[in-house]
């Protein structure tokens, strides 16, 4: 988890765009002291935490109207999708000082509300909401406001079942046993587990182990949107907690360390649809390097196969070669292996150029640069009941600064 001593951000350096715009609004309460760091603190939260409304509400209501069956809708199906608004409105203690809708629309650019039992193509979300200056005297203004639109395209054909969460993870238990606002973790507890599949199981380590941080200092602009910390897999091999487990030993007492990790956790499938879904961004300030543009270098997980995806990163660079500017130190990797294939991605020396054919099978999803949080989403088909494993890789340049990865889901059918 280095930070770059030379290219350390204060703590406005770390939240470019919202902290311009708050700077200028705040500017006369930080002539008065430390009030003015409060209240960006406090209006960085509260965006976060309406932007975290915002998406999930989105995305609850797409797989909501993903599950119903043919092209007619029951006939109370808007005031369910408007519920999900309000639950995330509620859990996020937006209440009293938010308002967010959410509805059914015939397409993103065509908003209009379809016959109450045609099947819609779309989920708009609208989420305004303010929060109110401690300092209103000095600035002549009682709040700030904010406002986040989201759209969600529906398909058109009903999926496989009912979206059923079997295991998520986003990293807030931890919060207690961090040191400085980050650790590192060679044993990590168990996962929220709804479904017996993975009920008493912990998560599988590699190499320097999972760090987990709270520290905003290294993430993009829009801050961490699901509760306040996340992980890095490139991890440091400083601030180690817990029992120590023998690959951190081994990985962290080379000359030429082994920082590079992953996080996995195997399951016993049925025959079945299933989907993986978490959050990417790039960890901030790397030295020098940056990406000149703000394009997403990531797969296309609908892609035939692993390679495909590899390949992928590239293509998407808009002429920048991610390989010669930075040996790819952000790069995450998803990989979905059954127990037949050995699990070999826990071996760094894995590539498409060493290991072509495993990487076509296995490799699920790769990303090398967002500047801001993305949803990353993989689905694939079980056609006869085996152990699969699931694992999140850092990859690349082995060197402690990593991709940042939070809110780790794997459902049935698709993730609610």
């Amino acid at each position: 988890m280095r930070l770059d001593p030379e290219n350390r951000p204060s703590f406005l350096e770390d939240r470019t765009g919202l902290t311009t715009v708050l700077f200028g609004i705040l500017l006369p309460v930080l002539m008065v002291g430390i009030g003015g760091s409060i209240e960006i603190t406090r209006a960085i939260d509260y965006r976060q935490r309406l932007i975290s409304a915002a998406d999930l509400t989105c995305r609850q209501a797409e797989i909501y109207v993903e599950s119903q069956s043919g092209l007619s809708m029951p006939s109370g199906y808007v005031a369910t999708v408007q519920s999900y608004a309000d639950k995330n409105s509620s859990e996020r203690h937006l209440s009293a000082t938010a308002q967010i809708t959410a509805t059914p629309t015939v397409s993103s650019t065509v908003l209009t509300v379809p016959p109450l039992t045609v099947r819609p193509g779309n989920i708009h979300v609208v989420a305004n909401g303010s929060v109110g200056l401690f300092f209103k005297k000095f600035l002549n203004k009682d709040s700030v406001n904010f406002s986040v639109v989201r759209d969600c395209t529906v398909q058109a054909s009903s999926s496989s079942g009912p979206p059923t969460m079997l295991m998520s993870e986003s990293f807030e238990g931890y919060a207690s046993q961090l040191v400085g606002g980050w650790a590192v973790f060679g044993t990590m507890s168990q996962a929220n587990c709804p479904s017996s599949m993975c009920q008493g199981k912990s998560w599988g380590t590699t190499n320097a182990g999972v760090e987990v941080d709270q520290l905003s200092a290294i993430t993009t602009g829009d801050g961490v949107q699901y509760g306040q910390s996340f992980a890095e897999l490139d991890s440091d091999c400083s601030n180690q907690v817990g029992t120590q487990t023998s690959a951190q030993s081994t990985a962290c007492r080379q000359s030429n360390k082994t920082t590079n990790s992953s996080i996995n956790m195997k399951f016993n499938l049925q025959v079945g649809t299933y989907e993986v879904r978490y959050v990417y961004t790039a960890r901030k300030n790397v030295g020098a390097y940056q990406y000149p543009n703000d394009t997403v270098i990531c797969s296309n997980p609908k892609d035939t196969d692993g390679l495909t995806r590899d390949n992928d990163v590239a293509k998407n660079a808009a002429g920048v070669s991610t390989v010669s500017l930075d040996g790819q130190t952000r790069r995450i990797e998803l990989w979905v292996e059954p127990k037949t294939s050995g699990y070999k991605s826990d071996d760094q020396s894995v590539t498409a150029a060493t290991s072509p054919q495993y990487v076509k099978q296995y490799l699920a999803d790769v990303c090398v640069w967002s500047k801001t949080w993305i949803e990353r989403s993989y689905k694939f088909d079980v056609t006869k009941q085996q152990e699969y494993r699931i694992s999140w890789r850092a990859a690349g340049l082995d060197d402690s600064f990593g991709g940042l990865i939070d809110y780790l889901r794997f459902c049935q059918n698709a993730c609610p």
